[in-house]
Formats: structure tokens, C-alpha cells, sequence
């Protein structure tokens, strides 16, 4: 019988980022700025789905994405219209 290995979230994080950015800093592979994103955009879904296995894509976008991420954000945005306005902007990064 297998016993049970328990990972606090720090840990989970630490590996999962190290593991990122071995690949991101790895000076055989090219990345270039789409791909790096991309990546940090899985990075982050990743996390967001360990806090919470229910939550969309949008959801770890919003959850994780700075507001000023874009630029154009008025500080009095509504806060619904923000949210949608960086998961557009951090998905256009991608694709």
C-alpha cells in the first residue's frame, strides 16, 4: 500500500513555477513572448484550479491578472466590466 504524500500550496507553487521556469530559462529553448506568457498563463490556471477544482479559465485570469495589465483600465471602471476587460486583454496575449 502507497502511503499519502501531503503538499502545503507553498510547496505545489514552488514546483510548479521552478518547473516553468526551468523551461523558460532554459538557454536551448526559445521562447518568445507569446509562448512565455503562455506558459505563465498555465502556471497560473494551474493554481487557481488547486484553490478552487470548479474555477474557469477566466476565473484564474482574473484571480491572478493585475488590473494594470491594461493600461487603458479607468480606475472607476465597475468592477464586472474590469474583469472582463483583463481576461480579454490577458487572452489576447495568447492568441
Amino acid at each position: 500500500m502507497e502511503d499519502t504524500i501531503v503538499f502545503t500550496r507553498e510547496q505545489v507553487s514552488a514546483a510548479v513555477n521552478n518547473g516553468a521556469n526551468q523551461v523558460l530559462d532554459d538557454d536551448h529553448i526559445y521562447v518568445d513572448d507569446k509562448t512565455y506568457d503562455l506558459i505563465n498563463l498555465i502556471v497560473n490556471a494551474q493554481l487557481t484550479l488547486l484553490d478552487n477544482p470548479d474555477a474557469s479559465l477566466d476565473d484564474g485570469i482574473a484571480e491572478n491578472y493585475d488590473p494594470d495589465c491594461d493600461e487603458d483600465i479607468p480606475d472607476d471602471e465597475p468592477e464586472e466590466q474590469r474583469r472582463a476587460r483583463i481576461i480579454r486583454t490577458v487572452r489576447s496575449w495568447v492568441s
